[in-house]
């Protein structure tokens, strides 16, 4: 395994607690409802495409709450991620395909393909790094063959750092300068083009109302606090350092302090870290929802 590899598998092992414990519980049991019936108009197993599926965390979190015989399609560009998803994926029909998703942009067709016989079309934390034709395309090819879509945890581009210690107005308004630089990092391209960082709940909420599916849209944030997210908390502050200096390399001395500041803030267990994140279900039939925003 690569270098790059063991840090992806690290954060991403880093983040599925939390992960799981932030999605739209309510957004589940409708997209449940909907595929039971889909189910037995059909009378055979779901189908469901993971894109993005990294180590499997969305299998993991999904497959016990469908509760129906299912096969998933995991895909993602990284092998060596997928031969960790696959050897988790008990007691599910799955199969892996390594491929470059990047290249699906613009082509509705290709896409499509890919949905042929789907029931479920799935990801999590994947749609704030694609562009928006790519969303758009997605989008379409969903509608092609009316599958449900359930995209979890995507960034909005919100991010607070609450103090519980004694703190400055400096390192508050030094919060604020950094997430606008981290927010300038995250629509820069991600080898898609242009990502869509926190725009995405929403050009893909547009793009699948404009296709005809019903919205249905829940906030799902991290809050981290305590010693179970300790390491999260460290990794992500090291992040949203990194990815500021690489944006705006003028500023990387200011950026380093503030790091050093808020890290300090963190072991000494008086920050909590709040990231914003949206969870969304597009169901392609009627359905009457309570307790969740609809659009």
């Amino acid at each position: 395994m690569s270098d790059d590899a063991r840090f992806a598998a690290s954060w991403l092992a880093l983040r599925e607690p939390v992960d799981a414990r932030s999605r739209a519980e309510r957004l589940n049991e409708l997209a449940v409802a909907w595929l039971a019936e889909r189910r037995a108009a059909t009378r055979r197993p779901l189908k469901v495409l993971d894109l993005g599926t990294g180590s499997g965390s969305n299998l993991r979190y999904l497959g016990p709450r469908l509760a129906m015989p299912q096969h998933w399609t995991l895909v993602d560009q990284d092998a060596a991620l997928l031969d960790i998803a696959m050897a988790d994926v008990a007691p599910y029909e799955a199969e892996a395909r390594c491929v470059d998703m990047g290249r699906w942009g613009g082509r509705p067709g290709e896409l499509a393909a890919w949905l042929d016989g789907t029931d479920l079309l799935t990801a999590s934390a994947l749609l704030d790094l694609m562009s928006h034709p790519w969303v758009t395309t997605l989008a379409e090819a969903a509608s092609r063959h009316r599958v449900a879509v359930l995209m979890a945890l995507s960034v909005n581009g919100d991010w607070r750092l609450d103090i519980h210690g004694p703190a400055s107005r400096e390192w508050t308004r030094e919060d604020q300068r950094v997430r606008r630089v981290y927010r300038d990092h995250q629509a820069t391209d991600k080898g898609v083009g242009q990502a869509l960082g926190g725009q995405a709940p929403a050009v893909m909420a547009s793009a699948l109302e404009a296709c005809g599916y019903r919205l249905y849209l829940a906030d799902s944030p991290w809050v981290l606090q305590g010693p179970d997210d300790r390491a999260l908390g460290e990794a992500l502050l090291d992040g949203w350092r990194s990815a500021a200096c690489e944006q705006a390399p003028e500023a990387a001395d200011a950026i380093r302090d503030w790091h050093a500041a808020r890290l300090a803030c963190w072991r000494r267990g008086e920050l909590t870290i709040r990231v914003g994140h949206r969870d969304l279900l597009a169901l392609p039939g009627p359905i009457t929802p309570t307790g969740v925003a609809r659009r």
